[in-house]
C-alpha cells in the first residue's frame, strides 16, 4: 500500500491559498524532522548549557524559518525579490551551520546543507543553485582565512560538498523537468478533454484538435487526416506558419498508410536513415521539403482506424517518447470527439431530410431557398424555382397500393436528380408535391430542365402486384424566376405555386408558363448549362511520406 502524507485540516487552513509544489514537500518535511531531532537532542542529551542553547536555538529557529518560508516565500518564489531573499537566507543558514558545526548534532550540518541545496534547485533552478553554492564557498573561504571558521580539511570538505551538490542538483533538476513536463502534458490532456467536449460541430472539433497539437508539441508541420475508403482527406494542414486548403490523398504505400494499416504509432527520428528501413514512398503536401523527424499516430474508435494525426519537423530527433505518448492521448480524445460530431451531423442531416425520398423536408428546403436567394441577390444572378406535383396520385395509390405509390415517388426524385446540377436543391413540399431550386439558372433553362424531367418520366415503368408493367403518373410543373418575376422567397413560391395549379387546370402533364413565355420555340432543344463537374481537390504538397 502506498503511503501518502496529508497535513491536518487545521494546518491546511493556516497555509497560503496556493498549494506548494509536490517536489518541495520532501525538503520541507526533512527540515522539520531534522530540526525536531535537534531540539530533542538539545533537551535529552547530556550537554553543556552553552551547547544545549546552540542546538535548541538552531532547532527552534529552523522550525520558525521553515514555517515562515512555507507561508510567505514558497508561494511567491518566482518573484525576483523573494527569490534573492530566499537565496540569502539559505546561504546564511548554511554558513551558520558550518560555523557551529563542532557543537551541533553530528551530521546535522551536512544533511541541512544538502536539503537546502535540493530545495533551492526545486524552487529556483540551476543558476540559482550554483550561485548559492559559489556564495557559500566564497564566504566560507573568507571566514576561514580570517580565522572565524574552524573546519578540518576545508578544501576536501569543499570539494566533497561541491560534488555532492552537483550530483543532487542535476538529479533533482532532471526529476523536476520530467515532473513539470508530465504535469504540463496532463494539463494539456485535461484542457483537450474540456475543449473537445465543449462542441459537437464537426469542423470545430478538428480546429480545436489541431490547435491543441500546435500548442502542446513543438512541430514545424502537422495535419489531421480522416479515412474514406481507400483515400484520406486531410482536413487541416499546417506547415511553417502557413495553412493549406484541405486535400485528398490516396492511401498508397507511404508512412501514413503504414500507421493506418498497422493501427500503431510510428516515430522516426532521422528520415534520411529510417525511411529506407520502411521502404515507403515520399509525397509532399505543404512545403516541398522533406521533414527530418516524423511522428504519426492513428485515431481509433471501437477498434477501427478512422484517421491519423501527423506532426513533422525539419530537425532530426525533434520528438521524444513523451511526445508520442501525448499525441496518442490527444488522438484518442480527438477520435472520440470526431465520431460524436459525425453522429450528431448524421442525426441533424436525417432531421432535415424526408424519410421516404431522402430530399430536404419542407422547413429545410425553405432555409436553403432563403440562403440561395440571398446569395443570388448579392451576386446579381438569377434563381429559378420549379414546383412539381404528381397528377392523380391519390387515384394511383388507390388503384395500385401505397407501396407502389412510394416507389413511384422515389423514382420521380431519381429522375429529377438526373437532370439537375450538384449545386441545385430538391425538397418535398408536402404529400406528392416537390420543389426544385435552381441557382444561377434562367427561366428558359429551368423550362428545359422541367421538360426533360417530364419526357423522362413518360419512359419509366414500374411493375404492379401481378408483375405487369405500369406507367408512372404524369407530373405538372410551375416555374418562377428571381429577380425578374419575384423579389422575395414568399413571392417566388406563391408565383410558382399559382402556375403549378394553372398547369393542372389546363389538363395536367403541363409546364406553366409554356415555352413561348421563355422565348423557346415549341419544345425545341434549348442549350442548358451543363451539370458542374466534380471539382478536383487542390494538389498541395504535405509530408505524408
Amino acid at each position: 500500500m502506498a503511503f501518502r502524507f496529508r497535513l491536518p485540516s487545521k494546518l491546511l487552513h493556516w497555509l497560503p491559498n496556493s498549494q506548494p509544489s509536490d517536489l518541495t514537500w520532501p525538503s520541507v518535511l526533512t527540515t522539520l524532522v531534522l530540526n525536531g531531532v535537534l531540539v530533542g537532542y538539545a533537551l535529552l542529551a547530556p550537554l553543556t548549557p552553552e551547547v544545549k542553547r546552540v542546538n535548541l536555538g538552531f532547532g527552534l529557529g529552523g522550525w520558525v524559518l521553515t514555517c515562515m518560508a512555507f507561508r510567505w516565500i514558497f508561494p511567491h518564489s518566482r518573484t525576483r525579490l523573494i527569490m534573492y531573499l530566499g537565496l540569502i537566507l539559505n546561504a546564511l543558514i548554511i554558513l551558520l551551520a558550518f560555523y557551529f558545526h563542532t557543537v551541533l548534532l553530528p551530521g546535522y550540518t551536512t544533511v541541512l546543507g544538502i536539503t537546502l541545496i535540493i530545495l533551492t534547485a526545486v524552487l529556483y533552478g540551476r543558476r540559482a543553485t550554483y550561485g548559492l553554492f559559489a556564495t557559500v564557498t566564497l564566504a566560507a573561504t573568507g571566514l576561514y582565512a580570517m580565522g572565524w571558521l574552524h573546519v578540518k580539511n576545508l578544501w576536501q570538505q569543499a570539494m566533497l560538498f561541491f560534488l555532492t551538490s552537483v550530483l543532487l542538483t542535476e538529479t533533482v533538476l532532471r526529476l523536476r523537468q520530467s515532473y513539470l513536463q508530465q504535469l504540463a502534458h496532463l494539463n494539456t490532456l485535461n484542457r483537450a478533454a474540456e475543449a473537445l467536449a465543449s462542441t459537437i460541430e464537426y469542423h470545430q472539433v478538428i480546429n480545436v484538435a489541431c490547435s491543441l497539437v500546435q500548442e502542446a508539441l513543438q512541430a514545424d508541420a502537422y495535419y489531421l487526416g480522416l479515412v474514406y475508403g481507400d483515400r484520406m482527406r486531410l482536413e487541416l494542414i499546417y506547415d511553417q506558419g502557413e495553412f493549406f486548403p484541405p486535400t485528398e490523398i490516396s492511401l498508397e504505400d507511404t508512412l501514413v498508410t503504414h500507421v493506418i494499416h498497422q493501427g500503431k504509432p510510428l516515430l522516426i527520428h532521422d528520415m534520411e536513415i529510417e525511411r529506407c528501413k520502411y521502404k515507403k514512398q515520399v509525397r509532399y503536401v505543404g512545403q516541398p521539403r522533406m521533414s527530418q523527424s516524423w511522428l504519426g499516430v492513428p485515431m481509433i474508435v471501437g477498434g477501427k482506424v478512422i484517421g491519423a494525426i501527423v506532426i513533422a519537423s525539419y530537425r532530426k530527433h525533434a520528438f521524444t517518447a513523451r511526445d508520442l505518448w501525448l499525441l496518442e492521448n490527444l488522438a484518442r480524445q480527438t477520435a472520440l470527439a470526431i465520431e460524436n460530431a459525425r453522429h450528431h451531423l448524421k442525426v441533424e442531416e436525417r432531421a432535415r431530410l424526408d424519410s421516404l425520398t431522402q430530399v430536404l423536408n419542407h422547413n429545410a428546403f425553405l432555409e436553403v431557398l432563403e440562403r440561395e436567394l440571398a446569395q443570388a441577390r448579392v451576386l446579381g444572378s438569377p434563381l429559378s424555382l420549379i414546383m412539381l406535383d404528381v397528377d392523380h396520385f391519390k387515384e394511383y395509390n388507390d388503384t395500385f397500393g401505397h407501396l407502389l405509390g412510394d416507389q413511384v415517388l422515389q423514382l420521380i426524385i431519381e429522375t429529377v436528380r438526373r437532370h439537375i446540377k450538384r449545386t441545385d436543391w430538391v425538397g418535398r413540399w408536402g404529400g406528392e408535391e416537390f420543389a426544385v431550386a435552381l441557382p444561377n439558372t434562367t427561366g428558359a433553362q429551368a423550362y428545359q430542365v422541367a421538360q426533360r424531367i417530364r419526357e423522362t418520366l413518360r419512359q419509366v415503368h414500374v411493375s404492379d402486384r401481378t408483375g405487369n408493367p405500369v406507367a408512372l403518373p404524369t407530373v405538372s410543373q410551375g416555374i418562377a424566376v428571381f429577380p425578374g418575376e419575384a423579389s422575395e422567397v414568399s413571392g417566388l413560391i406563391d408565383l410558382a405555386d399559382q402556375r403549378l395549379y394553372r398547369a393542372k387546370s389546363r389538363g395536367r402533364d403541363q409546364i406553366e408558363p409554356g415555352p413561348r413565355h421563355w422565348g423557346v420555340e415549341g419544345d425545341a432543344e434549348f442549350s442548358v448549362a451543363p451539370a458542374e463537374p466534380k471539382r478536383d481537390t487542390a494538389k498541395v504538397p504535405i509530408k505524408t511520406h
